[in-house]
């Protein structure tokens, strides 16, 4: 796997799983949370954010780790796999599929 998106709750390992992907594999790991917020913490225009997160998922090996719920389309159609979080902390993988046409029901989607 060249392409891999690493998604998940605020708090639930993202940022340290990405990094030991990207050391196990030897790829590259981005973090959306540089990319969308400057030295201040001023965020980034969200068209500008989502031509910049376009323009990484065609480069041919990436990991990338976040959420921004307005883009993940642009990353899961690129991807290879998505690491999942279980609830005993583990990692697992989950294969690549579409996006769903509709956002899940029953809150907000992060």
């Amino acid at each position: 796997m060249d392409r891999i998106a690493v998604i998940g709750c605020g708090g639930s390992g993202k940022t340290v799983l990405a990094r030991r992907l990207g050391d196990r594999l030897g790829l590259p790991v981005i973090h959306l949370d540089e990319l969308y917020y400057d030295d201040s913490w001023n965020p980034t225009a969200m068209d500008d954010f989502a031509d910049l997160q376009r323009d990484l998922v065609r480069t041919d090996q990436w990991i990338i780790e976040g959420n921004y719920a307005a883009t993940l389309p642009n990353r899961l159609s690129a991807q290879h796999a998505a690491p999942g979080q279980r609830s005993d902390h583990g990692a697992r993988p989950v294969p690549a599929r579409s996006p769903p046409d509709e956002p899940p029901t029953g809150g907000p989607v992060v």
